[in-house]
């Protein structure tokens, strides 16, 4: 879990900061990023990415200087830095869910962006695994209402992922979701609704035309003002040259990364003339 203070770009209109969703307090200003992707042996029959394959360095004299081979958990060689307080755990365990709730919450949370495929599509590491679950709707929303928490959605780059794929996951997340009262919700720059906060992680993998095709109130597929399609959507801004997708009609930006220097967009001394 990482956590980043939430930004949303200033109204165009007003000039003040967008209303958000108060029913967690000032918790809701802080959003915590949350990955549901893990699986136990114990858990689950197998492991899932606790045990991946070590990434090579992007130097091939160095990189072949180590061992690219998986993580091996029983030997308590897991893919991670460090060592969860639970132990390798399972994502879908109810009990860790719940745990990792009141963690986060002690910790001044109160929105969990959780990292978010549409129906069919999940993360490489649990290909074969033959799971459908909807794990929002099904486990989700129910532990993060029960510890007065909210859900966001984290959308994640899957293969052909586009405006118009995008239109239909929004329609996705406001049939199957929309009806919760833990769906964290912030008031849209187009007209100030209180809309599902969705962020779209590698966003520049788009152009930003595309998306104003979506997100724009003049675009040919727009969501804009639309019941059941809007959302408030921001992007991910890494590089200085993504100051365009602003014009895109996206509701703001985030910078995910927490290392100052990694990027241009995790930079503070950079923020002022983002938020411009």
């Amino acid at each position: 879990m990482t956590t980043e203070q939430h930004r949303i770009r200033k109204s165009a209109t007003t000039g003040q900061s967008a209303e958000t969703d108060s029913s967690c307090g000032w918790r809701c200003n802080v959003h915590g990023f949350y990955y549901m992707w893990y699986r136990s042996k114990d858990w689950d029959g197998a492991w899932a990415h606790w045990n991946h394959r070590r990434l090579p360095h992007w130097d091939p004299q160095i990189a072949k200087k180590y061992s690219q081979d998986g993580h091996v958990p029983e030997n308590d060689d897991i893919g991670s830095s460090y060592w969860p307080q639970l132990g390798p755990y399972s994502s879908v365990d109810p009990q860790v869910i719940a745990t990792h709730m009141e963690m986060m919450k002690r910790a001044g949370i109160g929105v969990v962006a959780v990292s978010w495929y549409p129906p069919g599509l999940h993360d490489p590491a649990l290909d074969g695994r033959n799971e459908i679950v909807d794990l929002i709707g099904s486990l989700l929303l129910d532990a993060a209402w029960d510890h007065g928490m909210r859900i966001a959605i984290h959308l994640e780059p899957y293969g052909g992922r586009d405006p118009v794929s995008v239109r239909k996951d929004f329609e996705y997340i406001h049939q199957h979701y929309g009806s919760h009262p833990a769906l964290h919700r912030v008031a849209s720059t187009h007209g100030g609704a209180l809309l599902p906060l969705i962020y779209i992680y590698d966003s520049y993998h788009n152009s930003p035309e595309e998306w104003a095709r979506l997100l724009s109130p003049a675009g040919d597929i727009s969501v804009r003002g639309k019941d059941g399609l809007d959302c408030t959507a921001i992007f991910l801004w890494v590089e200085a040259t993504h100051a365009a997708y602003a014009k895109s009609g996206f509701d703001g930006f985030y910078t995910y990364f927490a290392a100052t220097g990694f990027v241009y967009g995790s930079t503070p001394s950079n923020w002022p003339h983002m938020s411009r």
